[in-house]
């Protein structure tokens, strides 16, 4: 295999597992029984070198993230009760706090990307991808349980005027922990995780819908909930409003009406909205983030199906590399129609990370810092 390409065939002896290979089947070239595979990360060759600055900066966001979520559960167990925020507000911080370590154990893994010049790590060949992996997809499916929980609750309040008591909150953390769990452990086991681009282990795409099937009805049910909850309260708004124009058209006798309930019921909805907005904004982030890397992986594995069945395609690709082993910016257009553009990576990455800080401004009270 010409620079900067390596033989496969140089990579199989060792003993013991030995990941899968990201290379063609046949090599690239007609006629030939090589194996010629790209240096291993592959994203080094198809991906600008600011690549590699925005998985760092998403790392650093969790980092920050992870500081924040300390500081709120902290403060949640030494300031007294009257500061402190309710079970649901706990629980969603200490499962976004989970997913962002998941993002931050690879600034402290030794082991790399790579387990050999062209194979990437996965689960079983590194220890830090299976934590790494097994934290992500925990705390993603737990963040989502948590939003359902806490959509539930107030959907209850609000539409049926019920107080949630003992039996849901027991309900609820046999749910909104197990389940991801449960999950969480099918994923690993069915379909696994390894290094597919960035130094942070994802889904692999073999049996992924074990993943995506609860990630994705789970914050559906969410999100439908939170519409539900929101157009009642526009409802009973709209309602509101009409009737205290209908107590004004007929005089005194609705006068009662007027001055009374309706600035009661106006009160009392406008104190909802104020609570609604936030679980409105949690909702809406992560799920427009969960989208955005939905949509991320589902390219990425759209991309690896299509080049196992047309490896030619990338021939005039890796000619152009063999031309230019040591300058891949030669040869960055001709693949511009074949891989995930760089954007959308950036984008899924960065508003992943930028989860842990959203939970925390949009949970802390603001007597919180009045109690310190």
């Amino acid at each position: 295999c010409p620079p900067p390409f390596f033989n496969a065939a140089n990579f199989t002896s060792g003993g013991g597992y030995l990941p899968g290979r990201y290379c063609n089947p046949k090599g690239y070239f007609d006629g030939s029984d090589l194996q010629c595979c790209l240096p291993c990360p592959a994203t080094d060759w198809v991906y600008a070198d600011t690549f590699k600055q925005s998985i760092s900066a998403s790392q650093w966001l969790n980092v920050a993230g992870i500081v924040l979520l300390t500081f709120l559960l902290f403060s949640q167990i030494v300031l007294p009760p009257q500061n402190r925020s309710n079970y649901l507000g706990i629980c969603l911080t200490a499962a976004a706090l989970t997913m962002s370590i998941g993002f931050v154990i690879p600034l402290a893994s030794k082991s790399g990307q790579c387990y050999d010049p062209i194979t990437p790590h996965d689960m079983w060949s590194s220890r830090a991808c299976f934590v790494t992996g097994a934290l992500v997809i925990d705390g993603t499916l737990s963040v989502l349980s948590w939003i359902l929980v806490r959509a539930i609750s107030m959907h209850l309040q609000v539409c049926w005027n019920v107080v949630p008591g003992a039996r849901f909150f027991w309900g609820a953390q046999v749910a909104a922990w197990g389940l991801p769990i449960l999950f969480a452990n099918l994923t690993l086991y069915l379909s696994g995780v390894s290094y597919r681009f960035g130094n942070v282990c994802y889904l692999n795409h073999e049996h992924s819908l074990v993943f995506w099937t609860p990630m994705m009805i789970i914050g559906g049910t969410a999100f439908l909930l939170q519409i539900c909850t929101f157009l009642y309260c526009a409802r009973v708004y709209l309602s509101t409003a009409r009737r205290g124009e209908t107590a004004t058209t007929n005089g005194s006798a609705l006068e009662d009406l007027r001055s009374n309930y309706i600035p009661n019921v106006y009160r009392r909805i406008r104190a909802v909205c104020v609570l609604q907005w936030r679980s409105m904004a949690l909702v809406s982030v992560v799920l427009l983030e969960l989208s955005l890397f939905s949509i991320l992986i589902f390219f990425l594995d759209r991309v690896q199906q299509f080049l196992r069945a047309f490896p030619q395609q990338v021939v005039p690709w890796v000619l152009c590399i063999m031309q230019h082993p040591t300058d891949k910016f030669q040869c960055t257009h001709l693949m511009g129609g074949i891989i995930v553009r760089e954007s959308l990576p950036d984008a899924a990455i960065i508003l992943f990370s930028l989860v842990g800080i959203v939970v925390f401004l949009l949970l802390v009270p603001p007597s919180l810092f009045v109690a310190w």
